[in-house]
């Protein structure tokens, strides 16, 4: 069986990555700057964003450290990660990856693709 992505916050099937992405942009468009996908597998993608950089972090379950997508390349930090609780969060750039960065990992995710980005385990 196929792995099927949907936003949690309002339980919509993402069919494809591309349906995935759109619903992020649009997303971002309105203001929202965090998401949630999760899947009929029990993974969950944490999708937050600044604007312009995205700390995009995958849990195999619930309470799963997980992995978070890195660029190695950045150097500083970015702030402006709004938490959907109000919370404001700064990162390293190196743990965080460009908007477009993420997008493609989060496409590439939802149609079981290999990752374009590198990841950080954190279990």
């Amino acid at each position: 069986m196929k792995e099927e992505w949907r936003i949690s916050e309002i339980d919509r099937v993402v069919p494809t990555g591309a349906d995935a992405v759109a619903a992020a942009v649009r997303a971002r468009d309105s203001g929202q700057r965090e998401m949630l996908f999760e899947s009929n597998r029990g993974r969950i993608c944490f999708f937050v964003t600044n604007g312009a950089r995205v700390m995009i972090v995958l849990m195999n379950e619930p309470g799963d450290p997980g992995e978070h997508a890195v660029d190695g390349d950045a150097e500083g930090s970015s702030s402006g990660y709004v938490l959907s609780t109000g919370q404001v969060d700064e990162y390293a750039d190196r743990d965080t990856v460009s908007w477009d960065a993420a997008l493609q990992a989060l496409e590439a995710l939802v149609d079981g693709e290999p990752s374009p980005v590198s990841w950080h385990v954190d279990r």
